[in-house]
């Protein structure tokens, strides 16, 4: 393998990529790096891969000389702030991101990273800017549609939420998690019948999902639709039996019906 050229390296190091072989491409690639040490290219790979193992040292390492090598390679400053994340250093992540912003001001992926990063700092207004930022260069990019929902949700900014909540399932219809957050935002509107409909969506898109199940029963509850709303609770409960949402909804079923023993034992 030592004959090989860097070009015949990385191609036998992403077969081994591609094949999971995590460790012995980290190996190829490290060894690479060392032989030929003013590749960046081949820093970068091994950065990313060391990365993809959680071996953070050497990630550092790898995307720090990178940027020794070549400084103004906004991969390099991607890649730092990425393991800076991973290391939960985001006060040394964000430099490193808007560093790689300003080499590539309209990579959507690192404004979405800077996103995140502002978000874990509950810099929620700083977040919103950097999620408009991804919209305005991906109209369709429905996480940073469904992020800056939850943002705006936050702020009590129910109907904006709510827009962007459907401008996410509009670019990505079966996102289960954006139409869940447009049935929150009806039931807290009031708008009762459109909220079931928008749980159900979501049940039929995945049947597991307890949110929607105890939602949903607790609405078909409000309505009286008692039957419904307890096989709602129930096949929560068959995936969280401790869900309290879910216990207390079906107390509340029992205690309408009468049971009252029941009722108490759910509730206790």
């Amino acid at each position: 393998m030592s004959g090989l050229n860097w070009n015949s390296k990385l191609a036998h190091a992403q077969k081994l990529l591609g094949s999971g072989r995590l460790d012995e491409a980290k190996d190829l690639v490290r060894k690479a790096c060392y032989e030929d040490k003013g590749n960046t290219d081949c820093w970068l790979l091994l950065g990313s891969i060391c990365g993809q193992l959680q071996a953070l040292d050497c990630a550092l390492e790898s995307f720090t000389t990178a940027i020794d090598l070549a400084g103004n390679d906004p991969r390099a400053y991607t890649g730092l702030a990425q393991t800076f994340y991973a290391a939960n250093q985001i006060d040394q992540a964000i430099p490193a991101v808007n560093t790689a912003l300003e080499l590539q001001p309209d990579n959507p992926d690192n404004w979405y990273l800077l996103a995140t990063l502002h978000g874990i700092q509950q810099n929620l207004a700083e977040s919103a800017t950097c999620l408009r930022r991804v919209t305005e260069l991906v109209p369709s990019h429905a996480l940073a549609h469904r992020t800056l929902g939850y943002i705006l949700q936050t702020q009590n900014r129910l109907q904006d939420a709510l827009d962007s909540y459907r401008l996410a399932v509009k670019y990505s219809p079966d996102f289960v998690d954006a139409h869940n957050d447009i049935g929150v935002i009806l039931q807290e509107q009031g708008h009762i019948y459109e909220a079931i409909s928008e749980y159900r969506t979501v049940l039929r898109i995945d049947p597991g999902f307890i949110g929607a199940m105890v939602n949903l029963g607790s609405l078909l509850l409000t309505q009286y639709h008692l039957d419904e709303a307890e096989k709602y609770f129930e096949s929560a409960l068959t995936i969280d039996n401790n869900n309290l949402k879910a216990l207390c909804g079906l107390g509340s079923i029992m205690a309408e019906r009468g049971q009252v023993e029941q009722a108490q034992a759910r509730f206790n």
